[in-house]
């Protein structure tokens, strides 16, 4: 099985005119983002990253952050997400512990960040200091592919370091149950430094579909969630099911006007029977199909 970075690589080749990502601001293709990755990666290493190393990125959810990714990966180090809307003493503490040796940064959110703990780049500096992509093709299951860390509701945040053995299978037994394929448009709902957004991205990138990302403001608005899915085409939307109940099951959400909508996938908490009884009573005529991963 293939590393999912090289699944994406593989449809880039095959179908680089693909959209990867699309969204009211506009969109890219696979070849475009591919080449935006590689040329992220070749930056990396010029700027003295090496295989085995950690990459912090703290990017909002834009195509500056699937490159980051994917260009991390591809010049051999793991990526340490720093979401910008955490206290800067949480990613304080995030930078402490992983203790990366570059950190890439929009230049908006390069205050939010604790001084002097690694070099800070921007995407396009970095994209700037090599004129040719780079891939590391050594890279191997057993190399670390990102570290997360939980919420600390129990204790201390920890950081829970992922290979990228763990995920290169990941979404081969769901693309065969589920027939995910090429023409899906999966929904980006979830912050990147949560476990669940791993599903999203890398659910829709390993089959050649294609990523909206839901702007942060619209996730817990019914109407405009509604709105972006149908205007969007989505056909599979993740959520988790308190964002569910507030959404998906809210009189304001228009279920009958998706008629792309194929999968509902929900994790990361318990899923209420009464929010199941409310889903098909809603459902109605619509055959979306409810899964509880």
């Amino acid at each position: 099985m293939d590393l999912l970075f090289r699944q994406f690589r593989a449809h880039a080749v095959a179908r680089p005119e693909q959209p990867a990502l699309s969204c009211p601001g506009g969109a890219l293709t696979y070849g475009e983002l591919a080449d935006r990755a590689q040329h992220l990666a070749a930056g990396l290493r010029a700027a003295g990253v090496g295989r085995g190393d950690r990459v912090g990125l703290c990017l909002d959810w834009t195509p500056d952050l699937l490159a980051a990714v994917i260009g991390a990966w591809e010049a051999g180090a793991a990526y340490v997400p720093l979401d910008p809307s955490l206290p800067r003493a949480r990613l304080a503490a995030i930078v402490e512990q992983a203790r990366p040796v570059a950190l890439v940064a929009a230049s908006h959110w390069q205050g939010a960040l604790p001084g002097a703990a690694a070099p800070v780049y921007t995407p396009a500096e970095l994209e700037a200091r090599c004129d040719s992509g780079f891939v590391d093709d050594t890279v191997v299951p057993a190399d670390l592919a990102y570290v997360m860390f939980t919420s600390g509701t129990s204790g201390q945040p920890k950081g829970v370091c992922v290979s990228h053995g763990n995920l290169a299978g990941l979404f081969t037994p769901f693309a065969e149950q589920f027939h995910l394929h090429c023409n899906d448009a999966w929904s980006l709902c979830h912050s990147y430094g949560f476990g669940y957004s791993i599903w999203e991205t890398w659910g829709g990138l390993s089959t050649g579909a294609r990523l909206v990302p839901v702007p942060a403001a619209w996730r817990a608005d019914p109407a405009q969630l509604q709105s972006l899915l149908a205007e969007q085409g989505v056909t599979i939307l993740s959520q988790t099911p308190s964002a569910f109940r507030q959404t998906v099951l809210h009189e304001a959400f228009d279920l009958a006007g998706l008629n792309r909508l194929r999968l509902v996938a929900l994790s990361g908490e318990a899923v209420p029977a009464a929010d199941v009884e409310r889903w098909f009573r809603q459902l109605g005529e619509h055959d979306a199909r409810l899964i509880n991963t």
